[in-house]
């Protein structure tokens, strides 16, 4: 892995939401197996800008990679109930993607790290996550940080997921 790079986070905004769309078709036009990414709605997108931890990693001024951690709210799409976890005290590790011109530097596990530090400084307890079984790359980045695979089930249109969780306080 090719770390020499050096890419700016922050946190994005309503007014990053153009950017953030045309990553994930950036994203998801180059999947040879479509079924290992479930793209957020336009309306999730906007959703998680307004209410929840969306991060953006920058090469110059560029978007390459987004995570969006939906906090503790109540919801579908806070994972907590399904992992055995408080909604209160859980974030949902809701989507991550990286552009192909930009893998290799470890920008998802950088943003793995974002925000299991973010949760330390919430005082949150667990972080819940879904990934594809077939996704080897995604699921070995959780489990080498610790996350554990709680249960399979079928999400998104019916596509199989490991629920995975991170203990945050252990």
């Amino acid at each position: 892995m090719n770390r020499d790079k050096m890419f700016a986070l922050r946190r994005l905004t309503a007014g990053d939401l153009g950017d953030v769309l045309s990553l994930q078709d950036e994203c998801v036009s180059q999947l040879a197996d479509p079924g290992l990414y479930y793209p957020l709605t336009t309306g999730e997108f906007r959703e998680s800008l307004g209410m929840d931890i969306v991060i953006g990693a920058y090469d110059c001024d560029k978007l390459v990679a987004v995570a969006v951690i939906v906090v503790n709210r109540d919801g579908g799409r806070n994972l907590a109930v399904e992992a055995g976890c408080r909604p209160d005290s859980t974030f949902t590790f809701d989507a991550v993607m990286v552009s192909p011109r930009s893998r290799g530097y470890g920008l998802q596990n950088i943003l793995l790290r974002q925000c299991i530090e973010l949760a330390r400084k919430n005082n949150i307890s667990h972080i819940v996550a879904t990934v594809s079984p077939d996704n080897s790359y995604s699921l070995d980045n959780f489990t080498r940080l610790g996350f554990e695979i709680v249960a399979t089930s079928r999400k998104y249109a019916g596509l199989v997921r490991h629920i995975i969780k991170y203990d945050v306080t252990g």
